[in-house]
């Protein structure tokens, strides 16, 4: 939709008789006269790369506002790169980590809804923003909880947005996160992981049963993994269950009817919506299951064929949905919703199926069969 004569001053030159002379070839589109650096106040973009400061709005220019490079969290793929050199906000030297960065941005996003003043702060008027080092020089003397002595800054993030806070990490101080407004110097206060959310993690990985190093074995882990297996033994199973007699049974596989009672939804959410959800659910249990167990996770790399470093990025990637983006991630929202759904409508049925099998024979009618012309 647009001409790029010249991108960050690679040989530019006379920027503003190329862009007369690009709009006079083609007037059907804009042209972004210089992409990042050197601009001239022609054409028709303000175009700014951003990767290492905040991005400040300018107040005087009638042109189009683009942010055309940006850089985020940051992971150097090796073999992928055309030099060793990486930008971004947050660089990480680990696939892992990167991915789980990654995946906790939603959760940041929460989080900021729920402790505006800890991510947001008023600008004062004609204030700039301070750098990392004076950020960084202003905290010597804090005191952080759980370091005993003067505390080291370990890493100062600098806003994205002119209202944003700064956010500084301190060597030994695990997660915890301290929120500083980047105009002032005013400390807002300590951004730790939510309780929320570690709960449902703990819950999800160790049934709250957390333990003390990286890798032990807890009763709450095997009661997780133990679950999982069972849930992978169930899901196929009950696709071996779900394939019809007949091909008259078949249509009825993939609907839900809504208009025949809740006893016929049930029936169906249960038959069709796991079977949609099956390939999803799938993945997430045999992925997660390289966490719960040591054999099967080394058998998980024997049979990909691969060294563990190679893998723990795909494997997290695949077992939270973060491979293809948002819509990946709504299509695991759904899987899981619907996955948790299926021990309930399971047990329902089973119920039904035990109660009308020892407690309420079936009705026998009798009558004459009638011909009807």
């Amino acid at each position: 939709f647009a001409w790029v004569p010249f991108n960050e001053g690679w040989g530019q030159f006379d920027s503003a008789k190329v862009t007369e002379h690009i709009k006079a070839l083609d007037h059907t589109r804009l042209v972004d006269s210089a992409s990042g650096w050197h601009d001239q106040r022609c054409g028709d973009f303000n175009s700014r790369h951003v990767y290492f400061h905040a991005f400040h709005v300018p107040k005087k220019d009638e042109r189009i506002l683009l942010l055309s490079e940006f850089g985020g969290y940051a992971w150097l793929a090796s073999g992928h790169t055309e030099c060793d050199k990486l930008f971004g906000y947050r660089k990480y030297k680990d696939r892992t980590d990167y991915d789980q960065a990654v995946n906790n941005l939603f959760e940041k996003e929460i989080l900021a809804l729920a402790h505006p003043q800890l991510y947001r702060c008023e600008v004062p008027e004609g204030s700039g923003m301070m750098s990392r080092e004076e950020i960084a020089q202003s905290l010597s003397s804090i005191y952080v909880p759980g370091i005993e002595g003067q505390a080291e800054v370990s890493s100062v993030r600098l806003p994205d947005k002119e209202n944003g806070c700064a956010m500084v990490t301190f060597k030994g101080a695990g997660r915890k996160t301290l929120s500083v407004n980047p105009y002032t110097g005013e400390i807002n206060g300590w951004v730790e992981r939510s309780g929320f959310f570690t709960t449902v993690r703990q819950l999800h990985r160790w049934m709250l049963d957390v333990p003390e190093t990286k890798g032990s074995k807890t009763v709450g882990k095997t009661v997780v993994g133990i679950s999982t297996l069972l849930m992978v033994v169930i899901l196929l199973s009950g696709l071996a269950i779900w394939f019809p007699k007949g091909p008259r049974m078949l249509r009825s596989r993939f609907g839900v009817s809504c208009t025949k009672g809740w006893k016929r939804f049930l029936y169906d959410s249960h038959v069709s919506l796991g079977f949609y959800s099956l390939l999803l659910l799938l993945v997430m249990a045999l992925t997660g299951l390289t966490w719960s167990f040591g054999w099967y996770r080394d058998a998980f790399y024997a049979v990909a064929g691969a060294e563990p470093g190679q893998l723990k990025g795909l494997i997290f990637s695949l077992h939270t949905g973060t491979w293809g983006g948002i819509w990946s991630k709504i299509l695991y929202f759904i899987a899981a919703l619907i996955g948790g759904t299926l021990p309930l409508t399971g047990y329902w049925l089973w119920l039904k199926r035990l109660t009308h099998k020892h407690g309420h024979p079936a009705h026998i009618v009798t009558g004459k069969v009638q011909r009807i012309r």
